[in-house]
């Protein structure tokens, strides 16, 4: 269902660019005639703009969200991460197994972050 409203947002910007369009080259060949067509036309236009006005606010509110999504998961990840080296160094008496479970909690943090920017961990951007 959010995949068609965002189906729906996205095609009422190219809608707007090719209405816009005709109306400009219409204006231009025309002269006249579109002007006093486009003069009538104020309250048609006013709620045209509402409606965009609001589905331009409904588009960032979705963005917003999806990103408040993302550092919400990312900020679970990484307090998982530290809750495991806490619990690990609780549990686990052989210091050199919680010291590798430490590593690789903190490892898998850095890969996370580099599967989602697209990069290798090997990137000087990812230190």
């Amino acid at each position: 269902l959010e995949f068609l409203k965002e189906m729906i947002v996205g095609v009422d910007l190219i809608l707007v660019v090719i209405a816009a369009s005709v109306i400009t080259f219409g204006v231009n060949q025309f002269g006249n005639e579109w002007l006093s067509f486009i003069s009538d036309s104020k309250p048609a236009i006013g709620t045209l703009g509402a409606f965009y006005s609001f589905a331009l606010v409904f588009r960032t509110n979705i963005c917003y969200s999806r990103w408040w999504e993302g550092r919400v998961l990312w900020g679970t990840i990484i307090v998982s991460s530290i809750r495991m080296a806490q619990q690990a160094h609780l549990w686990i008496k052989e210091p050199a197994l919680v010291h590798r479970l430490s590593c690789l909690s903190i490892i898998f943090a850095y890969c996370c972050k580099a599967q989602l920017r697209g990069s290798g961990l090997e990137d000087a951007t990812e230190s």
